[in-house]
């Protein structure tokens, strides 16, 4: 099993632990009216786990995951729309893993300073052309990105390696980061 998905589910094992305890409290301090608002939030949570476990590539959907409790832990708003099950990639898991691990651990950098706000962020993992494409949406914060320079020439050099591309473009409002993965034609 995925290092990352393993980690994933130590993570939020504790976090649905939290969610019990916050239950609880609302009953002691006798406010059962916040109850039905919190868990509406929480089986949203679920709802986007439950769309990244419907991805076939165990890699990529553990690097979701991972990135998702990553704007958990911000309180960082996410959508997760998934167009594809991802079960033709044509990259090998161990590759992928790395490859995604080191574009969503550094893409984490954007996500800090949002932190409370109510701006969103966006995955998108698609199909078109031959290749999966995922596509991950964040909002400007008016600093500078961390996506660029180096860093950027290191993760083009090892998606190229295994068929891939990763391109970085900054919009008006919001940085894209898109990640292009071969995939067997169905």
């Amino acid at each position: 099993m995925s290092e990352n998905l393993l980690r994933f589910i130590r993570a939020y094992g504790h976090e649905m632990m939290n969610h019990l305890a916050v239950i609880s409290g609302y009953v002691q301090l006798n406010k059962p009216e916040c109850i039905p608002a919190y868990i509406r939030q929480v089986s949203a949570q679920i709802k986007t786990i439950n769309a990244a476990a419907k991805i076939a590539n165990p890699e990529a959907a553990a690097a979701i995951l991972g990135f998702y409790q990553h704007c958990l832990r911000y309180r960082v708003p996410f959508v997760l729309d998934i167009r594809t099950n991802f079960a033709a990639c044509m990259v090998q898991e161990e590759t992928l893993a790395s490859a995604l691990e080191e574009v969503f651990n550094l893409a984490g950098g954007l996500v800090v300073p949002l932190e409370g706000t109510s701006r969103t962020v966006k995955i998108v993992v698609d199909a078109a052309d031959g290749a999966y494409l995922l596509q991950l949406e964040i909002p400007n914060t008016g600093s500078e990105h961390p996506l660029t320079g180096e860093w950027f020439r290191s993760a083009g050099d090892r998606m190229q390696l295994c068929g891939g591309r990763v391109d970085f473009r900054i919009a008006e409002d919001h940085a894209v980061l898109s990640v292009s993965l071969p995939r067997q034609e169905e």
